[in-house]
């Protein structure tokens, strides 16, 4: 369980996150023999890359105030991923690994929900409202590749 003491945590502990996952999805793809999976694991990797740069824009952009923003959370509110344990295999469908994008994200959505409903200053709130859409914006846009409306 990870209980996030400052702004300035919840966007170290994000960006760290976003960097592992990145690196998993690009060794997944080398290892991969399917060009479609190749595909779409390097399409991942570059979207959590991508991520990763947002959120080190965020803190470089970010006032001292809204980074050093405290957070008191009680033991039921402390955060965990814990999809984040699962690792995709490389035999497993491309289904399956968009499936599994999906719960990361359903993750990522509770705790930047949580952030917004406990932020008590507006700029905090903003910034975790911001991750919040942009999270649902590419959860969204990974539905619409499952069902094989756009392509990678």
């Amino acid at each position: 369980m990870k209980n996030f003491q400052t702004t300035r945590d919840v966007l170290d502990f994000a960006r760290c996150f976003h960097h592992r996952l990145a690196d998993y999805y690009q060794k997944l793809s080398d290892s991969s023999n399917e060009e479609r999976m190749r595909m779409l694991l390097d399409y991942m990797a570059y979207h959590e890359n991508g991520i990763e740069a947002i959120l080190a824009r965020y803190k470089e952009d970010a006032s001292h105030k809204v980074l050093d923003s405290w957070f008191q959370f009680t033991e039921e509110e402390s955060f965990s991923l814990p999809c984040e344990e699962e690792k995709i295999q490389p035999h497993l469908s491309v289904d399956r690994v968009i499936e599994h994008a999906l719960e990361i994200d359903d993750c990522l959505i509770r705790l930047y929900r949580m952030l917004v409903e406990c932020s008590r200053c507006d700029s905090v709130r903003d910034l975790f409202a911001n991750l919040l859409e942009m999270v649902e914006q590419e959860k969204h846009h990974k539905i619409r590749m499952a069902l094989g409306s756009i392509d990678l």
